[in-house]
């Protein structure tokens, strides 16, 4: 029955679509290895049910951009006699594409965040089962 938790670690860890590497280092010469690996499959087990932090304003700023550029791709549409249609969907592909692109400091700060609030847990999870890590 002491083994489920292990198994159900297990499998939460082969099915995440995103597996982070914890980069910590452990001398496993000093502990028992099928222990040492049970108690490291348990710890990134609950390190992957972490919330994950999202980009602020991500959706809105992209949406904004796009309306911005649609808006001004029309604009520039009907002075160059082009279709506006036509010009309004290139400027709101180009608009949404500078959204995404400009909260990219937010996305990557978020994904940071993230990748040490796991790693600070399998350490914390590591240490009270008796491992040390050495960096």
């Amino acid at each position: 029955m002491q083994k489920i938790p292990y198994i159900c670690a297990l499998i939460c860890v082969l099915v995440s679509g995103s597996l982070q590497a914890h980069g910590l280092v452990y001398d496993q010469g000093q502990y028992d290895a099928n222990q040492f690996n049970e108690d490291m499959i348990y710890c990134e087990g609950l390190a992957h049910q972490l919330p994950q932090e999202e980009a602020p304003g991500l959706v809105e700023e992209t949406a904004k951009r796009g309306a911005r550029g649609a808006a001004a791709g029309a604009v520039a549409g009907s002075v160059s006699g082009n279709s506006g249609s036509d010009a309004a969907k290139t400027g709101a592909a180009v608009g949404m594409t500078l959204g995404v692109l400009g909260n990219r400091g937010n996305r990557k700060a978020a994904e940071a965040s993230n990748q040490q609030a796991y790693t600070d847990l399998v350490r914390n999870c590591m240490s009270g089962r008796g491992y040390m890590a050495l960096n």
